[in-house]
């Protein structure tokens, strides 16, 4: 699910296919250069299907959450909620 949403927004270099099927020297990955997330910002840079990731130049604001590595779908889900939670009841 998150990994789809990441193909739409063209944050994610890979391919569809499941990590199992490719061999080892193929198997697609993650790169991500100069990102900045904002305040109050989530950022998630990692996979979601065990996809090797590099990330350079990452930075974030004030009360920005970022998550970085390998996480489950769902795992990724409540840390997004538990963040959005927490910013809205620090702008009302």
């Amino acid at each position: 699910m998150i990994h789809d949403h990441m193909e739409r927004n063209g944050s994610h270099a890979g391919s569809n296919s499941a990590a199992s099927d490719i061999p080892s020297s193929q198997h697609p990955e993650n790169v991500f250069e100069d990102i900045h997330a904002d305040d109050d910002a989530f950022q998630f840079i990692g996979s979601v299907k065990g996809y090797a990731t590099t990330a350079k130049s990452v930075s974030a604001k004030i009360r920005a959450t970022q998550c970085l590595g390998d996480l489950s779908d769902p795992t990724l889900l409540q840390i997004s909620e538990n963040h959005r939670g927490r910013t809205l009841g620090t702008n009302n």
